[in-house]
């Protein structure tokens, strides 16, 4: 078992500053993408160690060899996972999300791109959910609630990330959703597409804006 450990974060958000510390090993087990069988994100036989789909495992799909989508089926149920990490290394990872509820537990920092040499992507279509860090814990079914967890980086480093919302998909983050933040491997931020769509809802007072 690998040994993840959140990171002293100090974010600029839309009304002020946010200064996050705390250091505690995960209890989450690592399980690597190989999808060697089938595009199946739940076949654990695409998998190192098992697919994702308990509060104890994080999943990595980073690979130069493996150019396989991972893809979630539309008749996927709810689901709890730890986190992801797309392309944070070696090369890159693209997921399908067409359906189905993620429930991220957020102990360990999920990240869309990075340092990899290769794009790396998150498409929601369908009715696909992610639920990341609790949203609808707290009083008022979470809104103004502030989740115990780790942020959603997308763009952390100097490869391509790609989040993209289709149709009625919904991310919903009881944390902060970091863009293009802490960049390090071309001096300067991740790039990153994100294309306006419905359903990117943060329950806390700071307020994403799209042209």
């Amino acid at each position: 078992m690998t040994m993840h450990f959140r990171q002293i974060c100090l974010n600029l958000f839309c009304h002020g500053i946010v200064i996050a510390c705390c250091i505690a090993p995960s209890h989450a087990q690592d399980t690597n993408w190989v999808g060697t069988v089938d595009t199946n994100f739940f076949n654990d036989a695409n998998w190192d160690n098992t697919a994702p789909d308990t509060v104890n495992e994080f999943g990595f799909i980073d690979s130069t060899d493996v150019n396989q989508v991972a893809i979630i089926d539309a008749g996927t149920g709810s689901v709890s996972l730890d986190g992801m990490n797309l392309g944070d290394f070696a090369g890159g990872g693209n997921v399908i999300q067409n359906g189905g509820e993620l429930n991220f537990d957020a102990f360990t920092t999920t990240k869309l791109g990075g340092n990899g040499p290769n794009p790396s992507t998150w498409i929601m279509n369908g009715s696909a959910v992610i639920l990341y860090d609790g949203p609808l814990d707290g009083a008022g079914g979470g809104y103004g609630f502030d989740g115990g967890g780790t942020d959603f980086d997308v763009g952390n480093g100097a490869s391509l990330a790609t989040l993209e919302l289709h149709d009625t998909a919904t991310l919903r983050i009881a944390d902060d959703l970091k863009i293009s933040d802490n960049g390090t491997a071309a001096g300067a931020t991740g790039p990153v597409k994100f294309p306006k769509g419905r359903g990117i809802k943060r329950p806390s007072r700071s307020r994403t804006t799209a042209p």
